[in-house]
C-alpha cells in the first residue's frame, strides 16, 4: 500500500476553479432534493389527522393525535445520530456520496409509509411499523440537512453565499407549500371521506417518485472544491481521503462552538416546526376549522415566505448576518403571542399570523445554513453541522408540536408561547457573542 503523502493540501485530480454553470446545476441538484425531504416531512404532518385514525387505537381522538404527533417527535430523535454519522462518512467518502444515499434512504421509507397497513388489519404492529419507518426517516434526514448545508455555503460564491444558502430553507417552504397544496387539492377533488378512508396515502406514493427524480440529478453533482482543497490522498489516487485541520481548534472550542450553534438554532426551529407542522392541525382539531381552508391558508402564507427567502439572504450578503438575525429575534419576542391567538375558525385567522411568520421568518432562517457553516473548519463542519442541527430540531423543533399540542390541551397554551420568546432572546445573545462571517473565507475558518 502506498504512503499517504506529507501535508498534500490539493491532489493532482482536483479541480480548483469550477465554472459558475456547473455549481448552478449542482446547487439546483442538492436543493430539489432537499425539497422532497421537506414534502416527505411535511406530508406527513398535514396527514398526521388521518394517520391517527389509520394506525393508531381510533376510539380515543387526543390520544392517537398526540400519539401522532410523538410519532413525529420520535423520527427527530434520529436526526442528530444521522447528522453526525453522516457527517464523518462526507468527511471520508465526501458530500456528494451523502447526498446520493441520504435521497435513496429518505425516498424508500417514504414510501414504505403508504403500504403500512391500518389499525384494524394488524393492531398495535400498524404502530410500531409506523415508528420504523419514521426512524430511518429521520435518520436519513439528520444526514440530509446536515450535509446540504455545508455542501451548499462550500459550493457558493464566497459574495452570494447567504442567497445560495436561503435555497435551502426555502426548500423546508416549498417542500411544506407542495406537501399542503397536495393535502389540499387531494382533500377538494375527493368525495368526503376518501383521505381519511386511505386517501392519504397518495401523497406518500407521490413522495417516493419525486425522489427517483431528485437521485437522478444527484448523480451528476461537482464534488465540494473547498471539501477537496482541504484533503490528502494517497499516492495511488484512491478516494482514502483524510481532512487536514487548522490550528487553534481544540476539542473544547470544537464543543463550545457547536453549544452556540444549537443555541441559535433553537429558536428559529421552534418557529418553523410549529408553524409549518402543527399550526393547521391545531387549527382543524382544536378550533374546527374545515381542513380545506387550513391547508390553502398555510400555502397562502408559506407562499409569501419562499418569496422573500432570497431577500433576506441577499440582504444578508450586503449587511452582513448579525443585524437580521438580532432583528428577528426582537420582533418575534414581541409578536409571537398576538399571532398564537388569532387562530380560530376562519380561514384568514390562520392565514393571516402565518403569512406574517413567514415573511419574518427567513431573516434568520435563510442565513442559518450560511451562519453554521461560516462558523465551523473544513474538518469538522460536516460533523459539527449535522450535530447541531440535528439536536437543535431534535430538542426544540421536533418536541415543538407535541408541546403546544399538550399545553392547549390543558388550557395552558401561553407557557408554549413564552418557551418561544425566550428561545428567540437566546438566539440574539448567541449571534452577538459570535463574529461577524459575512464573505470569510470558508479555507481559513
Amino acid at each position: 500500500m502506498a504512503e499517504l503523502t506529507p501535508a498534500t493540501v490539493v491532489s493532482p485530480t482536483v479541480t480548483t476553479h469550477v465554472p459558475l454553470g456547473r455549481r448552478v446545476k449542482s446547487y439546483f441538484a442538492s436543493t430539489i432534493g432537499n425539497l422532497l425531504e421537506w414534502f416527505d416531512w411535511a406530508v406527513y404532518a398535514a396527514m398526521s389527522p388521518f394517520i391517527a385514525a389509520s394506525l393508531f387505537d381510533p376510539t380515543d381522538r387526543v390520544s392517537g393525535m398526540l400519539a401522532t404527533l410523538a410519532v413525529f417527535a420520535v423520527g427527530f430523535a434520529m436526526r442528530p445520530i444521522g447528522g453526525i454519522f453522516f457527517g464523518f462518512v462526507a468527511n471520508r467518502r465526501g458530500r456528494k456520496f451523502v447526498l446520493i444515499v441520504t435521497m435513496i434512504a429518505m425516498a424508500s421509507s417514504t414510501l414504505a409509509v403508504a403500504f403500512i397497513p391500518t389499525y384494524a388489519q394488524i393492531g398495535v404492529w400498524a404502530s410500531i411499523l409506523l415508528v420504523a419507518v419514521r426512524l430511518v426517516q429521520g435518520f436519513a434526514h439528520g444526514g440530509e440537512t446536515a450535509i446540504n448545508y455545508s455542501y451548499i455555503t462550500e459550493i457558493a460564491p464566497p459574495a452570494r453565499r447567504g442567497l445560495w444558502s436561503s435555497g435551502i430553507l426555502g426548500c423546508v417552504i416549498a417542500g411544506s407549500m407542495l406537501a399542503n397544496g397536495a393535502a389540499g387539492t387531494l382533500s377538494a377533488l375527493t368525495p368526503t371521506g376518501f383521505v381519511a378512508a386511505g386517501g392519504w396515502r397518495i401523497l406518500f406514493v407521490l413522495g417516493a417518485a419525486i425522489g427517483v427524480y431528485a437521485l437522478f440529478l444527484r448523480r451528476s453533482m461537482m464534488e465540494s472544491d473547498v471539501y477537496e482543497r482541504a484533503t490528502k490522498t494517497d499516492e495511488s489516487g484512491e478516494q482514502r481521503r483524510s481532512l487536514q485541520d487548522l490550528p487553534g481548534w481544540s476539542r473544547r472550542k470544537i464543543v463550545s462552538r457547536a453549544t452556540l450553534l444549537v443555541l441559535f438554532v433553537a429558536g428559529g426551529s421552534v418557529m418553523q416546526y410549529t408553524w409549518t407542522a402543527y399550526s393547521g392541525t391545531y387549527a382543524i382539531t382544536e378550533k374546527s376549522m374545515d381542513p380545506t381552508a387550513a391547508f390553502w391558508a398555510s400555502f397562502l402564507a408559506q407562499g409569501v415566505g419562499l418569496l422573500l427567502m432570497p431577500f433576506w439572504g441577499w440582504l444578508s450578503d450586503r449587511i452582513g448576518r448579525r443585524p437580521l438575525i438580532v432583528g428577528y429575534g426582537i420582533v418575534f419576542a414581541v409578536i409571537t403571542i398576538p399571532l398564537f391567538s388569532m387562530i380560530g375558525t376562519q380561514w384568514w385567522t390562520l392565514a393571516i399570523p402565518a403569512t406574517l411568520v413567514f415573511a419574518l421568518w427567513g431573516a434568520s432562517g435563510a442565513i442559518a445554513p450560511a451562519v453554521q457553516a461560516e462558523n465551523v473548519t473544513t474538518r469538522h463542519r460536516a460533523p459539527v453541522v449535522g450535530a447541531t442541527s440535528s439536536i437543535a430540531a431534535a430538542l426544540f423543533g421536533g418536541t415543538a408540536p407535541y408541546l403546544s399540542a399538550l399545553f392547549n390541551s390543558i388550557g395552558m397554551g401561553w407557557i408554549f408561547q413564552v418557551y418561544v420568546i425566550a428561545l428567540c432572546l437566546i438566539g440574539v445573545v448567541v449571534i452577538l457573542a459570535l463574529r461577524e462571517t459575512k464573505g470569510v473565507s470558508l479555507d481559513a475558518v
